[in-house]
């Protein structure tokens, strides 16, 4: 079952509704990417780089592994299908963290340090996520032939 926004939108009408979908979804995440990148300071990746680097080298990594793990422990999904989900819940959501960083009890309580760290973290690890999702795809196709 396709959603169709309550009755008052049917996707069939406009094409192939999974194309669609897909291609408002990549939309979405461009926009939101393009929102943080716009929200932080010019040089703020090349003058912060070591928490990023911690952040995205370190804890992301970090994470997948304990995502993963837990999955794999708790649900008794396969290893490498476990570390899939690991990858997929791993990278922070941009607009989450949008809602906590911006606004006026953000900017009253969170240090502005804190905030953009957030915002960076949030923006870069979509892409530095791939490798984390990849690996397991490649391990899991490669397995089954």
């Amino acid at each position: 079952m396709l959603p169709s926004v309550f009755g008052l939108i049917d996707l069939v009408h406009w094409g192939n509704p999974k194309v669609i979908l897909e291609q408002g979804a990549r939309i979405a995440i461009a926009i939101q990417v393009m929102g943080v990148a716009l929200r932080l300071p010019r040089a703020y990746p090349f003058t912060h780089w070591h928490i990023l680097a911690v952040l995205l080298g370190l804890l992301m990594p970090l994470m997948w592994l304990i995502s993963g793990l837990l999955v794999y422990l708790l649900l008794g999904l396969p290893f490498w299908v476990a570390m899939l989900v690991g990858s997929v819940i791993t990278p922070t959501d941009q607009v989450v963290s949008t809602s906590v960083v911006t606004g006026k009890v953000a900017e009253q309580n969170l240090p502005e340090r804190i905030r953009h760290s957030i915002s960076a973290e949030s923006g870069a690890n979509d892409g530095l996520a791939y490798p984390f999702v990849l690996l397991p795809i490649l391990l899991l196709t490669n397995s089954a032939s």
